[in-house]
């Protein structure tokens, strides 16, 4: 488990001791790549997998800021300092591996390049950065498998099967209800890691109203008269200021 941007690292890492226990790891704050890298045995206790657990990297994790430093520097510091972080990363699974025919599968929370954020997708237009948008050539081609967190839709970036972002199991906005989510549910032999999507179904439906106040008024009837649990988001766009308009759209209970 490794925190992403809206984590506490602190809050993640405080039940660390007591988790790898339960052979629970959790990585919240960055840490250096021999604490973040695993390598983890198979249900006959040998070992089966090499994994980079590599949480989001925030600024202060990338470099340290000098007097006079520009955006366009500040940026290109902290895409190289995640570029390194990740090939210290690699070596380490590599030491970790040691010539066994297991995977190495690595993990990250940013946003790579050629990643599509769909409407807002809960996702602001960021810079290159610790959550801007990174190459893909951040990840070395020694990673067998790299699964991706920040972008909430499930797909593959620049085409390649071995990176991906399985998305949000669960829709984290209403511009994202009407997007399939799945889960990645891997499978491995000797080195080769191949991957493929499993559905989750919707627990609660979600729909989106818009209009003038008659179309919104038209739209909640038809769906109150479904017979099912809806959750709508109402956005009014008719020319007319209306001033009571959660008063009067709260009519029905969908």
């Amino acid at each position: 488990v490794i925190s992403g941007n809206h984590d506490s690292p602190t809050f993640l890492d405080a039940p660390g001791g007591l988790l790898s226990a339960m052979r629970i790891h959790v990585v919240g704050r960055a840490r250096e790549p021999e604490e973040e890298c695993l390598l983890l045995n198979g249900a006959d206790g040998s070992p089966a997998l090499v994994a980079c657990a590599v949480p989001f990297l925030r600024d202060r994790d990338l470099y340290r800021a000098a007097d006079g430093d520009g955006a366009d520097e500040r940026d290109a510091r902290m895409a190289e300092g995640m570029k390194e972080h990740y090939r210290r990363s690699a070596l380490v699974s590599e030491r970790l591996r040691a010539g066994r025919d297991i995977p190495v599968l690595a993990m990250g929370h940013l946003f790579a390049a050629g990643g599509q954020a769909f409407g807002d997708d809960g996702v602001r237009d960021l810079r290159v950065g610790s959550l801007g948008q990174v190459s893909a050539d951040v990840f070395p081609p020694l990673f067998d498998y790299v699964a991706l967190g920040h972008l909430h839709s499930a797909q593959k970036v620049h085409g390649e099967e071995r990176l991906r972002y399985a998305g949000s199991p669960l829709p984290m906005g209403f511009d994202e209800a009407a997007r399939p989510r799945e889960v990645r549910l891997l499978s491995t032999k000797g080195r080769n890691v191949s991957s493929r999507g499993v559905a989750v179904p919707s627990f609660q439906r979600l729909e989106r109203v818009e209009g003038s106040l008659a179309d919104i008024e038209k739209a909640l009837r038809k769906l109150s008269q479904e017979k099912e649990s809806v959750w709508a988001e109402v956005v009014h766009t008719g020319s007319e200021p209306v001033a009571d308009l959660r008063e009067r759209v709260v009519l029905q209970k969908l």
